[in-house]
Formats: structure tokens, sequence, C-alpha cells
């Protein structure tokens, strides 16, 4: 719809327009681990088929939220110290709860966004953080 309007501000540029955030989640159980999922983008799949389930897009705002205060936060040398911080352990807490509802043995959080360049009319991801960890040793979200 955006091609079709007339856009003012410098802040409305295609680019700005075209880049997405986005959290990919897996997570090891039964000896295996599950294909990466983004959850925001099946959420926006289903309010698509659903324009009433307005719910899907607040569980996506709330994502992006956090996924973006860690993002802020990444030492991926410093792990135990991100591990620590009350933004890791919400989204940790949420992902667990919210998305996977169920025991594994490891989970893999890969956070970035797809940045498209209009002058080569492409597409790359780029990595804001990647953690692969044990939930349990995560303390709980207060």
């Amino acid at each position: 719809m955006y091609n079709r309007l007339v856009l003012i501000g410098p802040f409305f540029d295609e680019a700005r327009i075209k880049t997405s955030p986005h959290l990919y989640i897996r997570y090891f159980s039964n000896n295996t681990w599950t294909p990466s999922r983004d959850y925001v983008m099946e959420n926006f799949a289903d309010y698509c088929r659903s324009p009433w389930r307005y719910d899907k897009l607040r569980i996506t705002y709330f994502e992006r939220y956090l996924s973006n205060r860690v993002s802020l936060l990444d030492k991926p040398d410093q792990f135990e110290e991100v591990k620590n911080s009350r933004a890791f352990r919400e989204l940790n807490q949420f992902v667990i709860h919210e998305y996977v509802g169920r025991p594994m043995d490891s989970i893999a959080l890969v956070y970035g966004h797809n940045r498209y360049f209009p002058e080569t009319n492409t597409i790359r991801f780029d990595t804001s953080f990647a953690y692969t960890y044990n939930p349990e040793e995560v303390a709980p979200a207060k």
C-alpha cells in the first residue's frame, strides 16, 4: 500500500520501510533441534487471515521491544553479564512461556534485521545477537 501513497518526511524512505527486525527461535528437545521459526511473521500471517485477532500484533510488539533491549546490551564475549540482565531474563521467559511452552534442553535465539539496499535491490540479514544456552540457567524475570 505504501508504494501508492505519497509519504512526507525523511524517515519514510524505501530502505527504512523495507527493513524489518526478526527473532529466529529454535530449541533442542528429544535429541533433536527444531527448525528455526520466526513467530512474528507467523503472528502477522495469522493477523492477515483474521484481522480481528489484534492480540497477535500486540504479542509481536512486545517481542520486538524485548529483543531490541537485549540487542542494545549485546556482548558476545560476556554472555554471563547479558544473561543476568533484566531484559534478557524477560525475553527468555517470554519465549519459553509464549512460544515454546514445553520442556527443552537448549534454546537458540538469533535476532537481527533484514536490511534493504535500494541501490542493489537486495536484502541482507544483519545479526544483532545470537545465543545458544540452557534456559534453566537463566533466572526468572521479576
